[in-house]
């Protein structure tokens, strides 16, 4: 059972940079705050130059997400979408990425879950709208132990993301 559920908003853009992932792609850097919790959304050119080059958006926070089915977050973090770059109305959704675009969350301590809020333990967990909290495949900790990294080849619609 979660502890405590942050409600919701629009995060905050914080900026955009150039950054290589974990798996060595080179990508472009976009950055959200949301509270306390940073979400760095890194996102490389596509492989095929027929492909949508993509950019993430924040979308506002929906509350209509069940909160004890499946594994319910400890904390919400923010809901995503990934649209075409060029798209100036938002609309247009990006669902497959070649190479994976990378999402990274900072562990901050309303996110560490245990009596020793050890960081092992930690994953991110996503909803779909009418749908149960799933695990994302492939959760790791930062080189610097400070974020929770997962690459992602497909992402559907703005699904709810949370720290479990």
């Amino acid at each position: 059972m979660p502890d405590e559920i942050v409600p919701g908003g629009h995060p905050e853009v914080l900026g955009r940079a150039d950054l290589m992932t974990k798996r060595g792609h080179r990508g472009q850097e976009h950055q959200f705050s949301y509270g306390h919790t940073k979400v760095r959304v890194i996102v490389p050119p596509p492989a095929d130059s027929s492909a949508k080059a993509a950019r993430p958006i924040a979308v506002a926070w929906k509350n209509d997400f069940d909160t004890t089915a499946g594994h319910a977050p400890r904390r919400k973090v923010m809901n995503l979408a990934f649209v075409e770059k060029d798209d100036n109305t938002n609309n247009k959704y990006v669902t497959a990425f070649n190479p994976p675009i990378e999402l990274r969350v900072t562990i901050t301590d309303d996110t560490q879950r245990g009596p020793k809020k050890d960081k092992a333990n930690l994953s991110l967990v996503y909803c779909l709208k009418g749908g149960q909290w799933t695990l994302f495949d492939g959760v790791s900790l930062s080189d610097q132990g400070d974020e929770l990294v997962v690459a992602i080849s497909t992402w559907y619609d703005d699904p709810a993301i949370g720290t479990w």
